[in-house]
């Protein structure tokens, strides 16, 4: 069990603030800045597939992983309307098993946070290294400890949508 099993339905709904197009843009600006534009692109914690989808629509082979099988049917399906051919393979980061390498990995939006216990991260960075070919980038983004305690802080934050209502 994932602890996504509801989450994984309302996640875009709730994610819809987010500038994917211009993120992934940024992410390919990146690899391109260093010389090492992936044809081979691992996706860790895709969840619903829209970093993986933008990227597939931008001629790049993807591998998105998640350990939500929830998240993953929802990317499936984002797949299907995009007509984007993505391999989405349910593994956590820590326990990750491909059958080859890949010149390029991403973990986007603090999906890096949600690892709490350092040697699990440790591990999961050096699975992730292990299926890299050598020279290639990972590329991820974390929240630090001041986001939350200065900008999150004691702050109510509210989504309502059609079908959501959601305050924490």
């Amino acid at each position: 069990m994932s602890g996504y099993e509801s989450f994984a339905d309302f996640y875009d709904i709730l994610m819809s603030d987010v500038d994917y197009s211009a993120r992934t843009e940024y992410l390919l600006n990146l690899f391109k800045k260093h010389g090492k534009v992936p044809s081979l692109l691992l996706d860790v914690a895709c969840g619903t597939g829209a970093f993986s989808n933008l990227m597939a629509q931008k001629g790049i082979e993807v591998i998105g992983v998640d350990a939500s099988e929830e998240m993953l049917a929802v990317a499936r399906e984002n797949s299907a309307e995009m007509g984007t051919q993505v391999l989405y393979l349910c593994q956590k980061a820590e326990e990750l098993d491909l059958y080859g390498t890949v010149d390029g990995a991403i973990c986007c939006l603090d999906s890096i946070n949600h690892i709490v216990d350092l040697k699990t991260l440790k591990t999961a960075f050096q699975k992730i290294s292990l299926f890299m070919e050598s020279g290639s980038l990972f590329i991820f983004d974390v929240n630090t400890p001041y986001k939350h305690t200065d900008i999150l802080a004691d702050n109510t934050f509210v989504i309502e949508e059609e079908d959501i209502f959601c305050v924490w």
